[in-house]
């Protein structure tokens, strides 16, 4: 079974040299770029985690570029007859874009220290 990973994507549109990226420096500035043309997410993060409009900001940037890439995948398997594909959405109820494909939803639930070490362990980071 395909699995559409939508944090996967969610990097994919904001790789350099996109124009997400293009437009997240628009908006942030240089200061979010890393030297290798990356985009510096820690900074970022500081930026967007205390500021509810930057953070909205982010979100009409990104957002819109994710849901097009997954539906375009969804739409690539329907056509190639594949009878079933998970889309691994953490925000698909936030996002709500991705609703309308979903046949049924699967929640994973799991502790807030578990999460925490998903997230450290993904990003590389410490608390």
């Amino acid at each position: 079974v395909p699995v559409i990973d939508c944090d996967k994507i969610a990097r994919q549109v904001v790789q350099p040299g996109s124009q997400g990226l293009k437009e997240i420096k628009k908006a942030f500035g240089g200061d979010v770029i890393q030297a290798d043309g990356s985009l510096d997410r820690k900074g970022l993060g500081k930026i967007i985690f205390n500021d509810a409009d930057k953070r909205k900001v982010l979100n009409q940037i990104t957002i819109p570029r994710i849901s097009r890439t997954i539906m375009w995948a969804v739409l690539t398997h329907f056509i190639m007859g594949t009878p079933l594909v998970v889309i691994d959405a953490p925000t698909l109820y936030e996002t709500k874009s991705l609703l309308p494909l979903c046949h049924s939803v699967i929640v994973v639930a799991t502790t807030k220290e578990k999460q925490l070490e998903w997230l450290m362990k993904r990003d590389g980071s410490s608390e």
